[in-house]
């Protein structure tokens, strides 16, 4: 809910606050998942990246210019005033990079595609909330 307009980050702690309460009240019962994307950008493959974006439809040249974003920056240290040997990154997104937070979304979005995907197949059921005007997966 982090990207979603008029939405804010605690939404989802409110939200997921309200289901447990509801559930402790009509003695219902039920498993709540929370995900924390520790070190998230540093942990994102380059090559599953891709794929992802082959997979979904986009070009070979949008691929590439995706891959030549990600991967063509050239990083150095400064230790004890020295500058180190020039090395790329080989995984993980730059932290700053205006184009970091939307191909992390890209990955989190398989894993949104999963959990509808086990819905689909009742492995995963919605949770009802609010007299069942609202299903929850995920959020």
């Amino acid at each position: 809910m982090a990207f979603m307009k008029d939405r804010q980050i605690m939404d989802s702690l409110v939200i997921a606050g309200e289901i447990i309460h509801s559930w402790k009240t009509n003695s219902l019962f039920g498993l709540l998942v929370k995900l924390d994307f520790e070190k998230a950008y540093e942990s994102v493959d380059h090559e599953f990246l891709f794929e992802i974006f082959s997979r979904m439809g986009f070009g070979n040249k949008w691929v590439e210019w995706i891959r030549w974003c990600a991967t063509s920056l050239l990083l150095s240290v400064l230790v004890n005033g020295c500058q180190t040997k020039e090395f790329s990154i080989e995984r993980g997104l730059y932290q700053g990079d205006p184009l970091s937070p939307l191909l992390f979304y890209m990955v989190v979005e398989v894993l949104s595609r999963m959990f509808n995907k086990a819905k689909e197949h009742g492995i995963i059921k919605w949770i009802g909330y609010k007299n069942d005007a609202m299903h929850i997966t995920h959020l």
